[in-house]
């Protein structure tokens, strides 16, 4: 579709299939800066290899044009839920084809399984649309060939697909499966230009770096997407339910749970939304004293309390 946000039809698309393709969202003036800053970005990383981190803040003036554009986005698609979505306070990671290649994966629900979290791919340089995009397993599909696989993945992510058949789902423990017939065939490749907008349930829809084409093998690829993911500003967090399962503890960055652990002793609650946990790392950002004793008190007993 091409427009300034998502209509209805277009949000049903995203929750049946897992994706939808917002056409020639942003002119390429309007991803200037963000362009610029990927450059600086690369050319401050000491190593290549790797997705790369912005600093960049949604509040800079800088972006408020981009920033706006694609809040109105978001809202459509959180408010059609019953919920208000969060853009992040940095404006995400920079992708580029030619140093990360990621196999078919759902994305963990870092802090809490979501029926309603979504992320979006913005590509910034790409110069062949058919070229270096994203794969994706649609979600009717998949529940068509494998509706047990389909059942355990909604709305938790945790899974990836190895040799198009080896099915890894990560939880409380580790469990593996395997298909009855190769996923690939099942697989959708849209074509995608810079200025488009790639909206996609990065938690229950399988997707991937499009592979490479034959033909252009050795080949220089330019490819450089931005990504990040859309909070749900009132779904929320179990703290109990964090720490369950010490397998899926390679998939937590310590901080982050010590994030979560820190703002649920703030709010002296169990449970926590996601709009409190924003607020809370905004005051650790701001470096106030309250909220970085209960950082660092949380960040050291974080490794005693993974049950197994």
């Amino acid at each position: 579709m091409n427009a300034a946000t998502l209509d209805a039809e277009s949000i049903r698309a995203l929750f049946e299939h897992g994706y939808v393709v917002v056409r020639a969202f942003f002119s390429d003036d309007d991803l200037a800066v963000v362009r610029g800053d990927f450059e600086a970005v690369r050319r401050a990383s000491p190593a290549s290899g790797a997705e790369l981190s912005s600093e960049l803040r949604f509040d800079d003036p800088r972006v408020r044009r981009v920033r706006d554009r694609l809040d109105a986005l978001a809202q459509a698609v959180a408010s059609s839920r019953g919920q208000r979505a969060l853009l992040p306070f940095t404006i995400g990671n920079y992708i580029q084809a030619s140093e990360v290649s990621y196999g078919l994966h759902c994305d963990y629900g870092i802090l809490s399984p979501s029926a309603n979290a979504f992320k979006l791919w913005i590509p910034l340089v790409k110069p062949d649309p058919m070229l270096d995009g994203m794969t994706f397993v649609p979600m009717n599909k998949l529940r068509e060939r494998e509706p047990a696989l389909a059942r355990k993945i909604a709305g938790r992510g945790a899974a990836a697909i190895k040799n198009d058949t080896e099915v890894v789902l990560v939880g409380a423990s580790i469990e593996r499966s395997t298909l009855g017939a190769s996923i690939r065939d099942l697989c959708e490749t849209p074509e995608v230009r810079v200025g488009d907008v790639v909206v996609f349930r990065a938690q229950d829809t399988f997707h991937r770096s499009q592979e490479p084409d034959p033909a252009s093998a050795g080949a220089r690829r330019e490819r450089v997407a931005w990504a990040f993911p859309i909070r749900m500003a009132g779904e929320v967090i179990h703290r109990r339910e964090l720490f369950r399962g010490k397998a899926k503890r390679e998939f937590l960055g310590r901080s982050s749970v010590a994030t979560v652990l820190a703002c649920s002793w703030q709010h002296r609650r169990e449970s926590i939304t996601y709009e409190e946990l924003g607020a809370f790392e905004e005051q650790i950002r701001a470096r106030r004293p309250g909220a970085l004793a209960l950082y660092y008190g949380a960040y050291a007993v974080e490794p005693l309390l993974w049950r197994s």
